[in-house]
């Protein structure tokens, strides 16, 4: 039955594996040499806008604000809570009218980031992703921290994530206001600043 074995070839499972290897090796190989194709923007954008759905769904389960905040020189990011303090009482009381400030007192704000994994400092899942810019309202951020902030009620203002890989490839998270809907549009249908 050996003789009748060595006349054969090769079966189907020897073939998989040597195939299978030779394609390990083109990858390695394309990679050290710089051809491989760098992280499609779009994957690290849906984990992203995961973890934006979860900052709102955290706001709305806790009934107290958050907000994701991103530090752009560092390229990381967290989820913080937002808690509001009350105004502190003024000491002395003015005796004349003209002196007497009728504008109401000005909450004042604490944020701390929040007690579970997702309020560590985290980065992007690839490393050749980072996040371009961050535009909240009419503001746009490319450098420093930026914070797009998710109400008790789940809403958000209208915010745009944008990400870029080395190759310049981008992807652009939008939120959408008062629902706070994360969505992923294509760079191209998203008009330029």
């Amino acid at each position: 039955m050996a003789e009748r074995r060595a006349n054969e070839g090769f079966t189907v499972l020897e073939l998989l594996i040597v195939i299978s290897l030779i394609a390990a090796l083109s990858y390695v190989l394309a990679a050290q040499l710089g051809f491989a194709r760098g992280t499609d923007p779009r994957l690290s954008a849906r984990a992203l806008g995961a973890e934006l759905r979860y900052t709102s769904e955290r706001a709305i389960a806790t009934d107290a604000t958050h907000r994701w905040i991103v530090d752009l020189d560092q390229q990381r990011f967290r989820i913080e809570r937002i808690d509001e303090r009350e105004p502190e009482a003024e000491r002395e009381l003015s005796t004349t009218a003209e002196l007497l400030d009728l504008k109401p007192p000005t909450p004042t704000f604490e944020s701390t980031p929040i007690p579970t994994r997702a309020g560590d400092w985290h980065r992007l899942d690839a490393d050749d992703m980072a996040i371009d810019a961050v535009r909240v309202g009419e503001s746009e951020y490319k450098k420093g921290m930026a914070a797009v902030a998710f109400a008790a009620t789940g809403a958000a203002d209208p915010a745009e994530i944008v990400l870029v890989n080395e190759e310049g490839e981008r992807a652009v998270l939008q939120i959408l206001p008062f629902t706070s809907e994360v969505r992923l549009v294509e760079a191209s249908d998203v008009a330029t600043r």
